[in-house]
């Protein structure tokens, strides 16, 4: 029976809201040094959002602001049916220092889109949907970045 109770805590899941109040990005081009990749060149495209967390309120307790890095990485072949890896999530957020952070995939063609929107300062929530964090940590399988959203559309776990 405890079994089942801590299987199904496992699976629980959440949603974090973030109210955006920055964001900036990085880029850096050069020769792949890296020993386990095989591509010539290292292509990074950080963008860091910035915010305040606004649900569940039981994190606001524990950090009331966040620092959530998104990595265009993912390309095209990678929504292909018969791609063999089949993921598990798209990001991760971590209670670390009485602040949420978090690292997160992006398809390289949405980056453009979005910062466009943020620079416009048209996106304003951030959503992630994932695991009830556990252990101060927690895995997203979704996000989206909102123009607007009512909180009592949303639990409040």
């Amino acid at each position: 029976m405890a079994r089942k109770k801590q299987q199904a805590s496992l699976s629980s899941s959440a949603t974090y809201i973030v109210e955006i109040q920055d964001w900036d990005w990085s880029y850096s081009f050069g020769v792949n040094a890296a020993r386990y990749d095989e591509r010539p060149y290292s292509d990074y495209r950080h963008m860091l959002v910035t915010g305040k967390i606004l649900l569940p309120t039981r994190l606001k307790t524990k950090a009331d602001t966040a620092e959530l890095t998104f990595m265009p990485d993912v390309q095209l072949f990678d929504f292909d049916p018969k791609h063999e890896r089949k993921p598990q999530g798209v990001g991760y957020i971590e209670l670390r220092y009485n602040r949420v952070t978090g690292g997160f995939s992006m398809a390289i063609d949405a980056l453009h889109s979005v910062m466009q929107m943020l620079l416009a300062g048209r996106f304003k929530y951030l959503v992630l949907d994932g695991e009830a964090m556990r252990y101060r940590k927690a895995r997203i399988r979704h996000y989206r970045f909102e123009t607007k959203l009512d909180l009592a559309d949303y639990p409040d776990d």
